[in-house]
């Protein structure tokens, strides 16, 4: 390893870090670059910037360096990549030139880790997670995994996503991240998306989750084309705003609409728009949301999608989720529409379904589940490492049915998260609807994956787990939400079987 400060190189350091390389060729090169940040050169990888971190106005730069390095040597030997160790190393750095002298300024760990998202348990997750991520990508997602950290407890407490929470995650620029970038967004890749939105499920899935709906509406919306282009001027507006987007859909009698039949919301012609009246189920994030796309069924027998301001008279919200079994701060209460009016231009007419649809669902719920598995390995780690039983007299992280019960969860979500990545990988290449059935696969093996993994990690650390010492009650009680969003695993795996064998998928 070879750490260098570029104020001391005779070399620009592009063309320091590409010497070093072909002199030595050391596994890895890091470089401070001051007020840039710093530059990394892994052995075999294309090389890395990331970008600077302000967090207080520059007093002194003295001991900068020397802080980068503390911070990178720590988060990398915890078992991160080098990559991921970057960012903690330049924050750590920022931080010290806030002070006067290079020995003020500095954090401790659990506040570089409030900073960073770098957990005692970090390790546990393996490196890979933002690899998908170029570092705007990384900086975005990392400001609503900040957001839903900061405001988790108080969600859950409330049973409901609060004020405060609403406006953090508006302010984190989240809403942009599937908008495709001529639009003003971010315009994240299906596997960009998948791996942005896994880290915000780890932080914590019910405000995950209201993230998701908006982002999985946009991205589907855009990719496919499946709204006119007043619906998807407004969700262009809503997205470079902050404003938060779902698509209401599930009713009492209904159900999912994924397995078909006619809504009992109805909309009306009346003027120049409609007139909609009915109820909708399971909105996440209800209290906090903007818009709304919502299915209603016209006079004729038709199913359309409307987009509705959700501050709009008529509209109201019934309190439904209190007391919920998981994913209690997602606040995914009944929403009520009483003749609430909508412009005709906000009417998306009969279509048959694209593609898009499902796999930017599928792949925002994998995600989402998926991340709540990591958070349980990483909190299972993290308690097997600091538990000492008087008994033992060392961690239980010594036993060695503890190292196999973690070597169960780490590799079975390691290999649900390949799925997802690789499948959302074959969707960027080629979104056609072949690609589909390994998607609705991934959906399943995340999922469950993210069961077992919640399951084992509550078995392996005993009674402890079932207390709030432990997030291992809440991540054991939230992963199992991931089973109730479609597509069932019978269909999931249906799908995919058909297509390898060539036939019609049967439901």
């Amino acid at each position: 390893m070879v750490f260098l400060s570029g104020a001391n190189l005779s070399l620009p350091a592009q063309d320091a870090w590409r010497a070093y390389r072909e002199s030595w060729d050391p596994r890895l090169i890091a470089i401070g670059v001051g007020a840039a940040g710093a530059l990394l050169s892994e052995r075999g990888r294309p090389p890395w910037h990331q970008l600077a971190v302000p967090t207080r106005p520059v007093v002194s730069t003295s001991g900068a360096g020397d802080a980068l390095l503390a911070a990178f040597v720590r988060v990398y030997f915890s078992g991160l990549g080098a990559r991921e160790a970057l960012r903690p190393g330049c924050t750590f750095a920022s931080c010290t030139c806030g002070e006067p002298g290079g020995a003020a300024g500095h954090l401790t760990w659990p506040e570089l880790s409030a900073l960073t998202e770098v957990g005692p348990g970090a390790g546990a997750t393996l490196p890979g997670v933002t690899h998908a991520l170029s570092p705007t990508l990384q900086d975005v997602t990392g400001r609503a995994a900040h957001a839903i950290r900061t405001h988790a407890d108080a969600c859950e407490a409330a049973q409901d996503v609060t004020p405060e929470a609403a406006a953090a995650l508006r302010a984190s620029g989240y809403t942009r991240l599937t908008l495709p970038r001529e639009r003003g967004g971010l315009g994240a890749t299906l596997e960009e998306y998948a791996a942005a939105q896994l880290r915000l499920g780890e932080a914590n899935a019910a405000l995950a989750l209201v993230l998701a709906m908006h982002t999985h509406v946009v991205g589907a919306a855009f990719q496919g084309g499946t709204l006119p282009e007043p619906m998807l001027a407004a969700l262009e507006r809503a997205s470079v705003e902050g404003r938060l987007v779902n698509a209401l859909a599930s009713e009492p009698e209904l159900g999912s609409p994924s397995r078909g039949g006619l809504p009992r919301t109805v909309a009306v012609p009346e003027g120049d728009g409609w007139r909609l009246t009915g109820r909708k189920t399971w909105a996440t994030g209800a209290r906090a949301l903007d818009l709304a796309v919502v299915s209603a069924a016209t006079p004729g027998g038709e199913v359309v999608r409307l987009l509705v301001d959700m501050h709009a008279p008529g509209v109201g919200i019934e309190p439904t989720w209190t007391g919920a079994l998981a994913l209690r701060g997602s606040g995914s209460h009944d929403v009520t529409f009483a003749g609430v009016h909508v412009p005709g231009d906000l009417l998306a007419p009969p279509a048959p379904g694209h593609p898009a649809s499902s796999a930017w669902f599928w792949t925002a719920i994998a995600a989402t589940y998926l991340g709540v598995g990591f958070a349980a390995l990483g909190a299972l780690v993290a308690y097997a490492r600091e538990r000492v039983p008087t008994a033992l007299g060392a961690p239980i992280a010594t036993l060695p049915r503890v190292q196999e019960n973690v070597g169960r969860i780490a590799a079975e979500l390691h290999a649900a998260r390949a799925l997802l990545l690789e499948a959302a990988r074959t969707w960027d290449d080629a979104p056609t609807p072949e690609a589909v059935p390994v998607l609705a696969a991934a959906k399943a093996c995340a999922t469950n994956a993210a069961v077992s993994a919640t399951d084992l990690a509550v078995r392996t650390a005993g009674g402890a787990a079932l207390t709030p010492a432990l997030p291992l009650e809440r991540l054991l009680r939230d992963a199992r939400a991931g089973l109730t969003h479609p597509p069932a695993d019978e269909v999931s795996f249906g799908s995919l079987g058909a297509h390898l064998l060539g036939v019609e998928a049967r439901r």
